[in-house]
């Protein structure tokens, strides 16, 4: 828990606060995570454990309509939903167990976010449960992928949240989601169904998930101790008005896909981006970026420094001289991203 007690300083208490949604609806939780995000006066680290109905999440940056099979997502009724963090798109269920850690963090620039995960790692150990860190921000029981997590920053705040697939029904999973061929190739793995596991395939003992749930609750306290925040009526208008107007918005979900002059995207180690740009008198007018890399910015400070540059690779490259992109594209270089923009083979 040492990432909690460097948050909360060692010159006072380290207590957790402990947030209850009391809701399945994908919208409303995400808007809990911005909520107490934004919630600069709280000081603690704030731990939420929630679960949503059958939901697709998608990352930040994705395009929406590339990452769903939205035939079988109507015809099942499955929530579509876009978070706040960069990353991939993920399958919820009830079956399937959410953790949020938000708290005061002043580093930014180390793209190493394992410290988070290393207390839920802790906590499944003590279940007998033998997960591993694998891969940008995987939780894994020997190959399979039981945990994808990412990170949203906001001012001197970091969000770090995850999945956790304790019983989720990977059939659905599997049909639901549409991964491109690259991505499985990238893992060397022939399907989605392939890897990733439940944790509740693994237990030697009988557990549903709601125990599941306090245990881990125990286990993330057990050091600290805790307490639970009392969320006021005024706060949960507000919250549920921030779930109604950004999260359920289908401007929001889906975004707007204007018609661009040039597409380029490649695959890293770090994920995948697509560039779409427009041109103008051969100056960028219009650029965005889409993928699943684990940016944790708004990607419209980058976007709006390209717009009005020559296309043209040094002038393209002058932009990114001084500037830690870090944060916008994680562990993708700056000569990745030019390399992309450009739609060359120097990549």
């Amino acid at each position: 828990m040492d990432i909690f007690r460097k948050t909360a300083g060692n010159e006072r208490a380290f207590t957790m606060i402990y947030v209850e949604t009391n809701s399945i609806i994908g919208s409303e939780n995400l808007a809990f995570e911005e909520y107490f995000l934004k919630k600069e006066d709280i000081r603690e680290p704030v731990l939420m454990l929630w679960r949503n109905r059958p939901t697709i999440v998608v990352g930040a940056f994705q395009n929406t309509h590339e990452e769903i099979c939205e035939e079988f997502v109507k015809a099942n009724k499955i929530d579509v939903v876009r978070r706040t963090s960069g990353g991939g798109a993920v399958y919820h269920d009830l079956g399937n167990l959410c953790f949020s850690f938000i708290m005061e963090h002043g580093d930014f620039t180390n793209t190493d976010y394992s410290a988070f995960l290393k207390p839920v790692v802790e906590a499944l150990r003590g279940m007998g449960i033998q997960a591993g860190i694998n891969g940008r921000n995987d939780l894994v029981l020997g190959n399979a992928k039981i945990s994808g997590s990412a990170v949203r920053i906001y001012k001197n705040r970091v969000l770090f949240h995850g999945t956790l697939l304790f019983s989720s029904d990977l059939e659905i999973l599997s049909r639901a989601l549409r991964v491109k061929q690259d991505k499985l190739v990238s893992k060397g793995i022939k399907s989605v169904r392939s890897r990733v596991t439940t944790i509740a395939e693994h237990l030697s003992y009988d557990m549903d998930v709601l125990e599941f749930r306090e245990r881990l609750l125990q286990a993330l306290f057990g050091e600290s101790g805790g307490k639970e925040y009392e969320i006021s009526l005024n706060e949960r208008r507000e919250i549920m008005c921030l779930a109604r107007d950004k999260y359920e918005s289908f401007l929001w979900t889906y975004g707007k896909n204007p018609p661009a002059d040039l597409t380029h995207g490649k695959r890293f180690g770090g994920g995948s981006i697509t560039v779409k740009a427009s041109l103008k008198n051969s100056r960028i007018e219009q650029i965005r970026f889409e993928g699943d890399f684990l940016g944790c910015m708004e990607m419209k400070d980058i976007e709006q420094l390209l717009n009005g540059v020559v296309y043209e690779r040094d002038a393209v490259s002058r932009v990114f001289e001084e500037l830690d992109i870090r944060p916008y594209f994680g562990t993708i270089t700056k000569e990745e991203v030019v390399g992309c923009i450009m739609g060359d083979d120097r990549i």
